[in-house]
């Protein structure tokens, strides 16, 4: 598997492996909207990016833009959080800002570290205690990214 996830409560909190798959991506949609359903409330999504986390290819990046658009009911907010330096970083950064652009959708962040996610510079959508959830995440082993 390419991705570990969680949900913490309203949260789901996604660690991306090395690759990023299409298949990883229907099934996260399906799981936020399946939760909305049954829910009938709004969730979250922090996708965790690593340094070591492959750019994706344009397939993977058209499957994301459509993915967000498609749940668009189903999300408060979506909180990637990518980590590392330099130019890889940016490039990171640069295709997630432009499937925000692609799928038009508001409350799409992008942060580069939990802690600034969660305590320093929390969305409002968020809506959660960070330094709570922060601790729940990293006892819960979800940090490891997967092969």
């Amino acid at each position: 598997m390419a991705y570990r996830s969680q949900w913490f409560d309203d949260v789901l909190v996604v660690c991306w492996g090395m690759l990023c798959e299409e298949k990883d991506i229907a099934v996260i949609t399906e799981m936020m909207i399946e939760r909305h359903r049954a829910t009938g409330q709004m969730a979250a999504m922090i996708a965790l990016v690593s340094e070591r986390t492959q750019v994706p290819d344009a397939s993977v990046r058209r499957a994301f833009g459509e993915s967000t658009a498609r749940m668009a009911d189903s999300f408060r907010c979506i909180i990637n959080v990518i980590e590392g330096t330099g130019i890889g970083h940016s490039i990171k950064v640069s295709v997630v800002t432009g499937i925000q652009l692609f799928a038009r959708q508001k409350h799409f962040y992008c942060r580069g570290s939990l802690e600034d996610t969660l305590i320093t510079r929390q969305p409002r959508e968020l809506r959660v205690d960070g330094v709570q959830l922060l601790e729940r995440i990293r006892r819960s082993g979800i940090l490891t990214p997967p092969g």
